[in-house]
């Protein structure tokens, strides 16, 4: 029969092991809200009047077109169909545009959306 501090000593470890596991809760919380603030601020629009939509890939690139159109200018196309650059006349843009459908709204000289394939003026391919 074992004693009362094997005992003690058996229930305490195996209670460490799972207490262990809630005690990084709070640092992984905070650690995906840092991500999700940085990756915000990095990619929200710098300039609020010229916006790089990104509407749903399974939408047809008609409806991506429409949904664009009605709230400015399209300048240009990303390497895919569903990121549209936009112009607009106010600074509500970005809340219209998803408001119509756009799953973000981002700046269009972010890296992670490589440009975009055609663009207005000089640069038009």
């Amino acid at each position: 029969m074992p004693s009362a501090i094997e005992t003690f000593a058996s229930t305490s470890a195996k209670s460490a092991k799972g207490g262990a596991v809630w005690s990084y809760i709070p640092a992984i919380g905070l650690a995906v809200a840092g991500l999700v603030f940085c990756a915000r601020a990095s990619l929200s629009p710098t300039d609020p009047l010229t916006v790089t939509a990104i509407f749903a890939p399974w939408w047809s690139e008609e409806a991506m077109f429409l949904a664009a159109s009605r709230h400015g200018a399209i300048l240009g196309v990303g390497p895919r169909p569903y990121l549209i650059t936009v112009r607009g006349t106010d600074t509500t843009l970005a809340r219209r545009l998803r408001a119509s459908g756009a799953i973000a709204v981002v700046s269009p000289s972010n890296p992670l959306i490589c440009g975009t394939t055609s663009f207005g003026g000089s640069n038009a391919k």
